[in-house]
Parts: C-alpha cells; structure tokens; sequence
C-alpha cells in the first residue's frame, strides 16, 4: 500500500486541481450577532445542485477508489470541522497520483472537470460538508485506483 502526506490546502497547493479559497480572508458583512464571507463573483461556470454530505472519520484512511465529474466543476465547501479530500488527474485515477489535501471550515475548492476525488473523510471526527455540482447526462460512478490502494498520513491535532 502507498502511503501519501496529508497537506494543508492553500492556493499554490491546489491549483491543478481548481481553485482553493478561504472565505474568511475576504471581508465579511456584518451585522449584529453575525459575520457572512461571500465570494467576489460567481465561484463556478454553471448553475448546479447542493449536497450536504456527512464523512466519517474511520482510521487509516484508505483510498480505493475515485470519482470524477467529466462535464462540469465540482465545489466542495468545508462544513463544521477540518476534512481530508484525495485527488488525482489523468483518464484512470492512478495510485501514484493521488494527492490529498486538508480543508478547515470557511474553506471551498472548486475542482476542474475530470479532477478524481474521493469522499470527504472527517480529519478528527465525523464532519458535514456540501458538494455543488451540475446534474449530469450519466450517473457518477466510482472507479478503482490503479495500482495499489493508497494511506492518507494525517495530521493530528
């Protein structure tokens, strides 16, 4: 089994992937009681749907297989706690590919069509996180990584 680094997300990161943000760099609007961090323009090419997901957080972390949206963005949005997101580019998703990356809350990535991506794992605990896509011809299904499954080192807190 391969055994990968979980790493922060940041923009350099993430970029071949899409488009990383932290919504709480942005200047919120306020009001009393309350703080809203809202993206400058439109986050994604097409109108799409909402899911909200809950990921376990079973240890190890393993990734066996991977999905992909070939026609359109997919954006995750980081919910209540910190979450792992494994990602690969190519036709197949290999694994010697894959990466891996860790989201905190007020954190989205808005993922190029034909990225590979696995579940949302919850980094310390069970965590809840949406999935905006576009509604496509063909269901998405998850296919085997090539090779070896692959270990997600993540760190603790």
């Amino acid at each position: 089994m391969r055994t990968i680094q979980v790493v922060p997300a940041d923009t350099e990161a993430c970029a071949s992937y899409g488009t990383w943000t932290r919504l709480t760099d942005l200047d919120p609007f306020t009001g009393e009681g309350w703080m809203c961090w809202m993206t400058e323009d439109l986050c994604m090419d097409q109108p799409a749907r909402v899911a909200l997901c809950r990921a376990a957080a079973p240890r190890p972390f393993v990734v066996e297989s991977m999905k992909r949206n070939e026609e359109s963005q997919t954006l995750l949005a980081c919910g209540n706690g910190s979450m792992v997101v494994a990602l690969a580019r190519g036709d197949v998703p290999g694994s010697g590919e894959v990466e891996a990356f860790l989201l905190s809350p007020g954190e989205i990535f808005v993922l190029e069509p034909g990225v590979w991506f696995d579940v949302g794992r919850g980094a310390r605990g069970p965590v809840y996180y949406y999935a905006l896509s576009m509604k496509q011809d063909r269901p998405e299904q998850f296919r085997p990584l090539e090779g070896e499954a692959v270990c997600l080192l993540c760190p603790e807190s």
